[in-house]
């Protein structure tokens, strides 16, 4: 089978059973849509991915990425202390290490005190006409449901014309992209 046409009929079947998410925080409760909505767990999801955070290795040529956030809870305020987030992207030419006992770009890693998170990577490439994307898995406590979602970076010019990235309900799931002093990619999420 083509990998274009494994990952559209794979796409098509996760569509199906993804959840979206319908409620927002406005300051005192939740309303609407939410800032973090449920995404598509999608056919590139491999379970698990070795504990660390560092997924850059040697001979990377993509750019280096810090990524980092604080995992709140469903009131919006309440850091998540232990939570399992698991990350997944493509490499910099935009593919997948589905097989190999590398797990290439794949990580999983716990909340630190304050619901804090942080991992390096490289910043992904495109493939086809998707938009450079890190996947993410959430998981918290039993009586939770895990958050899967996808977030894409600010002035990608094949945003646009994904059905993903251009979702208008996700309120925070387009991210800027800023540099450090070592002109590294810095990209901040909350949860």
């Amino acid at each position: 089978m083509q990998r274009r046409t494994f990952l559209r009929d794979s796409a098509l079947l996760a569509f199906s059973v993804g959840v979206f998410g319908n409620i927002k925080w406005d300051g005192q409760g939740y309303v609407g849509e939410d800032p973090t909505t449920t995404d598509v767990l999608g056919p590139l999801y491999r379970p698990g991915a070795p504990f660390k955070t560092d997924l850059v290795r040697p001979g990377d040529k993509g750019e280096i990425l810090h990524f980092g956030g604080t995992i709140l809870g469903k009131d919006g305020k309440t850091p998540v202390k232990g939570a399992l987030v698991e990350v997944w992207h493509c490499d910099e030419h935009g593919e997948y290490d589905n097989t190999s006992d590398d797990y290439v770009h794949r990580a999983a890693f716990k909340t630190k005190a304050g619901g804090k998170y942080q991992f390096r990577t490289i910043l992904p490439g495109k493939y086809g006409s998707r938009p450079a994307h890190i996947h993410m898995r959430i998981s918290g406590h039993a009586e939770t449901q895990d958050l899967v979602t996808q977030i894409y970076f600010k002035g990608d010019s094949n945003i646009s014309g994904d059905s993903s990235a251009a979702d208008k309900r996700p309120l925070n799931h387009i991210l800027e992209l800023s540099e450090n002093d070592r002109k590294e990619k810095v990209v901040r999420f909350d949860i």
